[in-house]
């Protein structure tokens, strides 16, 4: 009985383990593991994730891509936010998951952190 329970502890948990060692995004439709990421400016990575595929740049745009990571525990979530003068859909930097989690965003002139 032990052993099924160590097996069901080992699948569940595979998933997370392959998030945390490598650079990931994800789409509606699915997740890419084991990508290699372009890390750069907290202002460049608020307006696009940049992927390095076959010596290309492929650039993926907050409405492309819902989420991405870094293998240094760096995540970016694509959401809505509304500004002084509009509303657009940018990635947030999440600093803090929980029941209550923390978003920092950089964006051309200003500094903020949403909840």
């Amino acid at each position: 009985m032990k052993k099924h329970w160590y097996l069901f502890i080992i699948i569940n948990l595979y998933p997370l383990v392959i998030f945390g060692q490598h650079d990931y995004f994800a789409t509606d439709s699915m997740i890419s593991v084991g990508v290699n990421l372009v890390e750069r400016s907290d202002l460049d990575n608020s307006k696009s994730c940049e992927l390095e595929k076959e010596g290309k740049v492929i650039v993926y745009s907050p409405y492309e891509v819902k989420e991405y990571g870094y293998n240094n525990g760096r995540v970016y979530i694509s959401k809505q936010i509304e500004t002084s003068d509009s509303t657009q859909r940018v990635f947030l930097e999440r600093l803090v998951k929980g029941s209550i989690t923390l978003y920092y965003y950089r964006g051309r002139g200003i500094k903020t952190f949403f909840l």
